[in-house]
């Protein structure tokens, strides 16, 4: 049975998926358009704390490089007076004096960590695009599913829940295998029925840690936040 070593409770990932989905914005139709801030769901955080949690669980960055700002430097665009009134107003626990701060922009620096998929762990172990091909699969459902009548053929079960037609289409989609996924309807026939008991029994498998859960699932979400931020939007 699936669910049998599961240690992760329905209630918590319950907790995780929603969290998930309140950080991301809602995004409308072109014909219902409306503008909207791309972190609504992170504004109760601090600026710092929101990037940070992105840049983890999806690589965004809402600055720009560090060269920038060390070629603004030489060329005269920043002083030195300009970085020690933004170290003196900082939020972030910065204490440096402004030499000691422009010295240290100098040093080396390793690239920064992000929570990879295990769509990108294959990218790097296969070299073949899963991610990219995790991104295609998911958006030509989805394009199905959500369609409003501009397709001539309806080919997608949008009766059904979300997660119960994406299932059906995912297991008799050929292309997984076709591409050089071996077994992957079989595995998704044996998915639980439900998205919660599904995302769980993922979860369990790829053991991820508890405290990891939240940029896991974020990650997963940005990288399809075009379709992520449409289903929300019609809720």
């Amino acid at each position: 049975m699936y669910l049998e070593k599961t240690h992760i409770t329905e209630s918590a990932v319950k907790e995780i998926l929603q969290n998930g989905v309140k950080k991301i914005a809602p995004l409308w139709s072109l014909e219902n358009f409306v503008a909207v801030n791309p972190y609504l769901g992170m504004s109760d955080q601090k600026f710092s704390e929101a990037m940070e949690f992105l840049h983890t669980s999806g690589k965004v960055k809402a600055t720009l490089p560090i060269d920038f700002y060390k070629k603004a430097l030489e060329s005269g665009k920043m002083n030195t007076t300009d970085v020690a009134y933004a170290i003196q107003n900082n939020t972030l626990g910065i204490t440096q004096d402004a030499f000691d701060f422009i010295r240290d922009l100098n040093i080396e620096r390793h690239p920064d960590d992000f929570v990879k998929t295990i769509a990108d762990v294959a990218d790097d172990l296969m070299g073949k695009k899963w991610s990219r091909f995790m991104v295609d699969r998911i958006s030509f459902w989805a394009s199905a599913y959500f369609d409003d009548k501009q397709a001539i053929w309806d080919t997608a079960k949008n009766q059904e829940s979300l997660f119960k037609a994406w299932k059906i289409e995912a297991e008799v989609d050929y292309s997984t295998e076709a591409t050089g996924l071996k077994g992957f309807r079989k595995l998704i026939k044996k998915l639980p029925g439900d998205y919660v008991s599904a995302a769980i029994w993922a979860l369990e498998i790829l053991e991820i840690p508890e405290d990891s859960m939240e940029h896991y699932i974020n990650s997963l979400l940005m990288r399809i936040n075009g379709w992520a931020g449409f289903a929300l939007s019609l809720l």
